[in-house]
């Protein structure tokens, strides 16, 4: 059951296919509330979440039924990028998967997302895009920043295959050494051309970020560069090993915790699965907010921080979904 009604606030300028956000307007706008929970992104404190184990060493084919919330960005035609659905509107992915190799925006018309099906580019559902926001302090400092959230032209069918993804709620922190689990798209070796035909998943480990910063910060030494990892960054991998991670057409898919919560956005990293430097994600905790205000504003619906304006107008909700139950 559906019920709406509207909403005064300051808006966020954001124009279909715009690509950033600019600063809040001053002027009120009115917007629609949704009664909809599928319209909301879905929270869970990593807080007391025993993690699940898995003893596989290296990826494996998996099936969009353990994963029904995994997304495919099709730029052009082609897989480039993984993704999560948040809503059956919206999907988190990177932000540079959005720019071309000349750093130029690609355009919002020749993106397409696909979800509901193992198979790399066929089957399931396929949608255009109607917006990208991305985020407006993406690559400051170098790599940082890498989140960018699409809306859909129309609503994905929700069923067996097409889920949710829950994320956790802001600053939560997923513990060092904790078991991750990265799925995607990608080429199955570091020189490798052709990307995987089905969906696959491999286990990694958490790796401790100040280590992860100092190995990146060795590497900088030795070619003359910078890799900064941030407090916004999260890295994965089997540090001292290697064998294990993402690669290309994974960027920008998730990382998971408890195969079920998205705490990473896979972003960059030196080669793939190597040993001395474990993959950088984006630790999705520092952006909770900004990716709930986002989805808000491009839904045209309040934040979870704007629901007190509302909170008569859910009960009333509730209330009508009891009786109707």
């Amino acid at each position: 059951m559906r019920l709406s009604a509207q909403y005064c606030d300051q808006d966020l300028r954001l124009e279909p296919g715009e690509w950033r956000i600019s600063q809040i307007s001053s002027r009120p706008s009115c917007r629609a509330v949704s009664c909809d929970i599928e319209d909301q992104v879905q929270f869970v404190h990593l807080t007391n979440i025993v993690p699940i184990e898995s003893r596989i060493i290296g990826g494996t084919p998996a099936s969009i039924d353990q994963y029904p919330f995994a997304a495919q960005i099709i730029v052009r035609g082609y897989l480039t990028c993984g993704g999560s659905l948040l809503t059956l509107r919206n999907v988190l992915s990177a932000a540079h998967c959005f720019f071309d190799w000349n750093n130029n925006l690609i355009r919002t018309r020749d993106v397409r997302v696909r979800a509901g099906t193992s198979n790399n580019n066929s089957g399931g559902t396929r949608l255009r895009v109607s917006r990208i926001a991305i985020h407006e302090r993406y690559n400051m400092p170098l790599r940082d920043n890498d989140i960018a959230i699409l809306q859909t032209s129309s609503r994905f069918p929700r069923g067996s295959r097409i889920r949710l993804a829950l994320i956790p709620f802001q600053n939560d922190v997923v513990p060092d050494n904790s078991p991750l689990i990265h799925i995607g798209w990608g080429i199955t070796w570091v020189h490798g051309q052709q990307l995987s035909p089905y969906l696959r998943h491999v286990p990694v480990l958490k790796i401790n970020r100040e280590v992860c910063a100092s190995r990146y910060q060795q590497l900088g030494v030795e070619q003359n560069s910078s890799f900064p990892v941030t407090e916004n960054m999260m890295c994965a991998g089997l540090l001292d090993l290697g064998g294990a991670g993402a690669c290309r057409g994974d960027r920008g898919g998730p990382l998971l915790f408890n195969r079920t919560i998205v705490v990473g956005v896979v972003s960059w990293g030196h080669d793939c699965a190597h040993p001395q430097y474990p993959g950088v994600n984006m630790r999705v905790a520092r952006y909770s907010n900004w990716i709930n205000a986002t989805v808000a504003n491009l839904n045209g619906s309040p934040s979870v921080s704007e629901s007190r304006v509302i909170l008569l107008f859910t009960l009333i909700c509730a209330i009508i979904h009891w009786h109707s139950s």
